[in-house]
């Protein structure tokens, strides 16, 4: 069976990186990162196709969770934010980055989306083999730059529309999803009222409706309209 990664061939590794949370008014943005090296590729590829990795955006809370589940991350957001998969031969090293709200204001929603899956790919390339050649997949048509890394065997490759073409960027999306959804979720019982655990921190008509009765929370980004008018 031939996938996306398939279009890449020449490479020692590879990874991907993607993020959730660019419109929200509330909430960071959380961005995920997997890599394996090229001799694991098929294997684990024909392994997130079988549990139904596609674009997050069209999978349900409960088919997320057991994604979560059949990779076996942890259901809460763990302290130490990398992790393994190992299958028979080999492995699927995840990596997870988040920029708070503060930041975002500081910075821009792009930059710190950029930031947050650059960390993550970071601490992917960390667990990976420094001296191999790595191609790097990003979810849409921007890519960080890398400049403070001298290693030139790091192709960077923007997909638009990754999440729904490459099964890796795929994965990512669904784990990036996942974890920022279960802030929000946490975030519900700290800040009653907004209903951040249905909205997730989306513009939705309640949600602006409860920023203008009850006013703007320290999660909430105060650069976007709907925040402060």
């Amino acid at each position: 069976m031939r996938f996306y990664e398939n279009n890449y061939d020449g490479f020692d590794q590879y990874l991907a990186s993607d993020e959730c949370g660019r419109g929200p008014l509330a909430g960071p943005v959380v961005a995920c990162s997997v890599g394996l090296s090229k001799k694991d590729l098929i294997e684990v590829l024909n392994y997130l196709q079988v549990i139904g990795i596609k674009d997050s955006k069209r999978l349900s809370e409960k088919k997320i969770g057991k994604i979560i589940n059949q990779l076996n991350l942890p259901t809460k957001l763990p302290s130490n934010i990398s992790h393994k998969k190992n299958f028979k031969s080999g492995s699927l090293t995840i990596s997870l980055s988040l920029k708070c709200n503060t930041y975002i204001d500081e910075k821009n929603i792009l930059f710190a989306s950029l930031e947050a899956m650059k960390i993550s790919g970071f601490e992917v390339l960390q667990k990976l083999d420094k001296s191999k050649n790595s191609c790097w997949f990003f979810d849409g048509p921007y890519v960080p730059k890398l400049s403070q890394i001298r290693q030139r065997n790091i192709e960077t490759i923007p997909v638009v529309k990754g999440d729904s073409k490459s099964l890796l960027i795929g994965t990512a999306s669904v784990i990036a999803k996942y974890y920022r959804d279960e802030i929000m979720r946490e975030n519900d019982s700290i800040y009653p009222g907004y209903g951040f655990k249905k909205n997730k921190g989306y513009p939705t008509k309640d949600h602006l409706n409860a920023i203008r009765e009850l006013g703007y929370t320290p999660i909430h980004r105060k650069t976007f309209r709907g925040v402060i008018e």
